[in-house]
């Protein structure tokens, strides 16, 4: 049966009553009064609207959702809004896999605004482990280490170990991450160890840039 030939006013009766015929993998029972609207309904029984037209010479189709979800009336509103896209050289396809990169990229800035630092700083220092030596590894464990344990040197008493260079950077979420924040950071750090400033820049260079990657999704540039 074409399509002109299975086209009728959807209603819920009707809807109700279409079926796939026996050895067909599908079926389609288009709409009235939304052309590119179509009910379509497999041998398994389940049925979805879907809406179908011309793009460019070629026919696009995508489905609008189940019956559940999408009254006959709601459909044909969707379906006329995708028509509109259409008439406009847009594909709707297209359109709704830009909206799903933009969901995904909004839950991942989400999850890395959530994240802190010292996360940031573990990941980084375990993926490039393989590519150092044990001591350049140590140094880097050192340099966020938050200090205040008893620091095992003979005579040392009760002498507890200074806190790394970076660690006062370790609890802090990547939001929090702000450019006064590094600022302030290296004011402190400038004052505290002019000494071994200098030999930490490398360190905090590669944390700055491993964190930057991701900090951006936080703070887009202005």
């Amino acid at each position: 049966m074409s399509k002109q030939q299975n086209r009728v006013r959807l209603t819920a009766g009707r809807v109700e009553a279409f079926t796939c015929p026996a050895g067909k993998p599908q079926a389609f029972l288009w709409d009235t009064e939304a052309p590119a609207l179509a009910l379509r309904a497999t041998p398994t029984g389940r049925k979805t609207y879907v809406f179908e037209s011309r793009l460019h010479g070629g026919t696009i189709r995508t489905t609008i959702g189940t019956l559940a979800d999408w009254p006959i009336e709601k459909a044909r509103g969707e379906a006329s809004r995708l028509k509109m896209l259409v008439d406009n050289g847009q594909d709707p396809r297209e359109i709704e896999r830009q909206q799903q990169a933009d969901r995904k990229a909004a839950a991942l800035a989400t999850q890395a605004q959530a994240l802190t630092v010292g996360e940031v700083w573990a990941w980084y220092i375990e993926q490039r482990r393989p590519f150092w030596g044990e001591l350049h590894y140590r140094d880097h464990i050192d340099k966020a280490k938050p200090g205040g344990l008893p620091s095992g040197r003979r005579g040392g008493g009760k002498q507890l170990t200074k806190p790394g260079p970076l660690a006062s950077l370790m609890p802090l979420t990547l939001k929090d991450l702000s450019q006064p924040t590094i600022e302030a950071w290296a004011a402190t750090e400038g004052k505290t160890r002019p000494i071994i400033r200098p030999a930490c820049m490398a360190a905090t260079d590669c944390l700055f840039n491993v964190v930057r990657r991701t900090a951006r999704i936080c703070h887009p540039a202005t």
